[in-house]
């Protein structure tokens, strides 16, 4: 949901914002997040739980080396991630034109799609984790100093 909504969400979202306002923006996006709402409350079946869990399995799962570190790592890479994400916006209006910002967006999304599932397709997936860890990294130093074409190649990358 997360690549998908970078593929459609920011880059529908930003040219919304350039031709009608960031107020129109978050105007259309509640109105479309208010009938998704509605249309799970209508559509979605119940789905009662096969068997239940307490807090205490879960938290117990914690207690695990591999499972408190891998959360540790998910949670930092993503911290980062997210973190510059907010920044990309005001950063690109610095190096393309704004008529591209939209289409920088929607590369960086469609990337982020395929990123997903090659990595998802790896027969090793901590190779994988940690590739993507640095692609992330260098995409963040690299990124501020990349100018237009450059931005572009980063975005894939990232």
């Amino acid at each position: 949901a997360v690549p998908l909504g970078s593929v459609l969400g920011v880059p529908l979202g930003t040219l919304v914002g350039q031709l009608a306002g960031w107020r129109t923006a978050f105007l259309l996006l509640g109105l479309l997040s208010l009938g998704t709402a509605a249309a799970l409350l209508v559509f979605t079946p119940s789905l009662p739980p096969e068997e239940s869990t307490r807090p205490t399995v879960l938290f117990g799962l914690l207690r695990r080396h591999g499972v408190r570190s891998g959360l540790i790592v998910t949670f930092l890479v993503v911290l980062a991630h997210f973190g510059t994400y907010t920044y990309l916006t005001p950063l690109l209006r610095d190096v393309v034109r704004p008529g591209l910002l939209s289409l920088y967006l929607l590369v960086y999304g469609v990337a982020g799609i395929a990123g997903t599932f090659l990595a998802g397709a790896s027969r090793r997936p901590r190779l994988a984790f940690a590739v993507a860890a640095a692609a992330i990294a260098a995409s963040v130093f690299v990124l501020p100093h990349a100018g237009a074409a450059g931005a572009l190649a980063v975005l894939v990358v990232w």
